[in-house]
Order: C-alpha cells, then structure tokens, then sequence
C-alpha cells in the first residue's frame, strides 16, 4: 500500500461535485421545507445572488435541519462566493448533512481531506466518507474511490474493483468517469470503445476527453487518423484552457496540419500553455522564439522546461550555452540531462577548471529542479 501524496491525481480525480444539481433531486426530502422554497434559493444560487442565497438557505438548513440547504450553504462558504473561502464553516454545514447521510455532503467533506483543503491531507478520514457516498449510489464519489483502488491509497491495488467503480459512474452519466473508462480501456489499447466513452464525456464538456478524442483522431490503433476531428476537439479543450490541447493545437497550426500554417496563432497558443506550466509548450515556444533569433528570450522558456525536468530543453541549453560561448553552463545542462553523447563530448572537451565549474551549476541547477 502506498502513503498518502501531497498532489492529487488530476488524470484520475473527479471534478468537484455540483452544487444544486444531485440536490435538486430531494426537493421533497427535507419533510419541513417546501419545494417550493428550496428551489427559490437553488434559482439564487445559480443567479449569482449568493446573498440571498445564503438567507434562503439558512432559514431552511436551521430551522429546518434539512439537509439539502446545509449541503448547498457549506459549498457557498467552500467556494467562496461570500468572499473570502470559509474551509471551516463549510466543514461544519456538510458534517451536520452527513449526519443524515446525505451522499453529497460525504463526498465534498470527504474531498476536503482527500485534497487538504486547509485540513492536513487524510486517506484515512476521505476514504470511509468516499466509500458511504459510493455505496448510496453517488456517482462522483464512485469514480473517485476508484482510484484509491487504482493507486493503491489505503487499500491494496485492485484493478477490476477500480474498473468497476469507474464503470458504475460513467454508466450513471459522470462525465469524469466516462473520461475513466476511455482512459482504461486506451491503456489496453482498445480505441474503438476508448473513443465511445471519451465522446460521452466529451460532450459534457469533460476537457480531458476532449483532448483524449483529439490524440486520438491524431492516430491511434482502430481508428481512422482525422485531422479536422483532432483540431475541433483540440479547440474545444483550448477554449476551456487545458494546457495539453493548446500546445497540440498550436502544433498543428505551426506544422499546418489539416490547416494553412499559422505561426502566430501557434505561438499564441504555445504561450497560453507555457504560462500554466506545461513544459513541453514551454519548450516548443523556446524553439520558436530561436528560429527568430531572439536567443535571450528562448533560453528563458528552455529553462523553465528544463527546470521542469523536461530532456529535450536540457538539451537544447546545452547547444545554446554552449555555442554562445558559455561551455561551463552548456555542459551542466548536459550532464543534468544524462544524455550520454552531450556527457561525453562534454568530459572529452572541458578543462579541469572548467569541469569544476560546470559541476557547480549542477549543484544549483538540481536545487532548483522539479522532480
């Protein structure tokens, strides 16, 4: 079994939980309060008029004890649409749902220690609020205690458990699990059904499917290599601001596939993407700026990805210092990256001085990269 991480899985983990939609379901289940009024605070929550929002609902989740308000006015306070973020008083209204266990309440309380949202991070204390969630029923928490099973947080690895629980989200409609189950079976290298399920997803507006599809359609085993189908799902991603499709977007635009070459908009993408510290995009926007002969500029977009542990930009400060006249630096770089021919060339080319020196931007550069 694994120990918990400090990062969340974020190809894996459900999006947070809707606020009003699952309660909109239990407009008669609180025996006190009315339909009528409870959907007079769902309509000013999804207005914006978080104010009376919150009146409508404390009325109800006070007075009243019932359990949809309490749910939907700890996520006002969790999202912090009365300022600033309340982790506390959002813990407290959820408790008081789950204590009717109410499955929604489970899951949002139970995220709070699966991510650490100002609670230490706790497997232990998520994983039984996940499972009772799961077991009412509740899709988004089905799909995520699947990937305790997948991770082997807790729990002991089970694939087949993790696969099931994913299957019963995306059957339910879960968008992230859809994403899931296209993932699985992409991993077995089954596309056909990779694509079925990913398009299910995709339609919910699931940005992680709808780059999935563009990969895909890109080429992949089973299916039809389609350019304009990879460059609307691509684009559907990128308008969401998901860092993969803008940088395979913008490739796309800079190579002119299915398209007019277009380096502009390529690198106006590149850029988006960059800035959200997605390194290859960091790197492809180091290459562009030195194909316009603004070296500064580039080795600072290499950096960032070198820094992020990408190969291909250690490699590429390698050449640049280098050839600007910096071999100390250049070599550094090199021996970051491992790659045995720069190593080489490297060892055979500096001085004794210079080897030392090289070897103490290792030092600083390890300090500094992400691992």
């Amino acid at each position: 079994m694994r120990k918990a991480r400090a990062a969340k899985p974020a190809s894996l983990i459900a999006k947070p939980a809707g606020l009003i939609l699952f309660s909109l379901l239990f407009l008669f289940a609180c025996a006190q309060t009315s339909a009528t009024r409870l959907s007079s605070a769902a309509e000013a929550q999804a207005n914006g008029d978080y104010a009376l929002a919150e009146t409508l609902w404390l009325e109800q989740a006070e007075a009243e004890n019932c359990f949809v308000a309490q749910h939907n006015l700890g996520s006002l306070y969790f999202h912090g649409h009365l300022g600033k973020r309340d982790f506390v008083k959002a813990a407290e209204w959820w408790q008081r749902a789950v204590d009717q266990d109410y499955a929604p309440a489970m899951y949002d309380l139970a995220n709070m220690y699966y991510y650490g949202y100002d609670v230490p991070q706790s497997f232990e204390k998520s994983f039984p609020l996940h499972k009772r969630a799961a077991d009412k029923g509740y899709a988004p928490a089905q799909n995520i205690l699947a990937t305790y099973y997948e991770l082997g947080e807790i729990v002991y690895k089970d694939e087949y458990q993790a696969v099931a629980l994913y299957r019963q989200a995306a059957e339910q409609g879960d968008a992230a699990g859809q994403y899931n189950m296209g993932r699985k079976y992409q991993n077995i290298n089954d596309n056909v059904h990779a694509v079925e399920w990913y398009y299910k997803a995709a339609t919910q507006g699931e940005m992680r499917a709808q780059y999935a599809l563009g990969d895909i359609y890109l080429g992949a085993d089973g299916v039809n290599r389609n350019e304009g189908l990879a460059i609307q799902y691509f684009s559907l991603a990128a308008e969401q601001g998901f860092p993969p499709a803008q940088r395979s977007l913008g490739a796309m635009y800079y190579n002119g596939e299915g398209m007019p070459k277009n380096a502009q908009k390529a690198k106006e993408l590149f850029a988006s993407a960059a800035q959200r510290n997605d390194a290859r995009a960091q790197y492809y926007l180091g290459i562009m700026l030195e194909e316009e002969e603004a070296y500064k500029d580039a080795a600072v977009w290499y950096e960032i990805a070198a820094l992020n542990n990408l190969i291909p930009a250690q490699t590429k400060l390698r050449y640049l210092y280098y050839n600007l006249g910096n071999k100390a630096l250049g070599c550094a770089w090199a021996y970051v990256s491992g790659v045995q021919e720069d190593v080489a060339a490297c060892d055979s080319a500096l001085s004794k001085e210079e080897r030392a020196q090289a070897f103490n931007y290792v030092d600083a550069i390890n300090k500094r990269i992400t691992k």
